[in-house]
């Protein structure tokens, strides 16, 4: 079985946590744990794993913001500075969160240490989404105008 680390449209501002735990052995048992409920902003849209599984990162289109979720404890905390921030995906490494921001037309990085952004990059205008290669080194955009 393939590790999940990558949903999309979350649709309540409630965001429900389930635990899938295998057991190990020759015939894995699959079972659910019993899920949380996490606050996390309006509108929440997309969400991105860490590879080590420690943060859950959770984009809020309606308030401009990004939620950090510590897996360990299930405390979030805000990250405010987006205007409709909607797709994310995370390095490889596990060191930065890249968003991209449909209101502001830019990718902003996150560093996963600190959990603030440390660069924007604008993009031309009509983006309507983006997303970066599972080796971090490039990104893509779709949009419908002529660069």
């Amino acid at each position: 079985m393939k590790s999940v680390r990558h949903y999309s449209a979350v649709s309540a501002i409630v965001l429900t946590v389930s635990a899938l735990v295998v057991a190990p052995g020759p015939a894995s048992a699959l079972s659910l744990a019993q899920p949380d409920s996490i606050a996390v902003g309006v509108n929440p849209f997309d969400l991105a794993l860490t590879p080590n599984g420690k943060k859950l990162y959770v984009t809020n289109s309606g308030s401009g913001s990004v939620s950090v979720i510590k897996t360990s404890t299930n405390l979030a905390q805000t990250i405010s500075s987006f205007d409709v921030p909607v797709t994310i995906d995370i390095s490889p490494n596990g060191k930065s969160a890249f968003v991209f921001d449909s209101g502001n037309n830019d990718i902003s990085i996150i560093n996963t240490k600190s959990d603030r952004v440390s660069k924007n990059f604008e993009l031309g205008t009509d983006v309507s989404v983006c997303r970066i290669n599972p080796k971090a080194t490039l990104f893509g955009c779709a949009t419908s105008s002529a660069p």
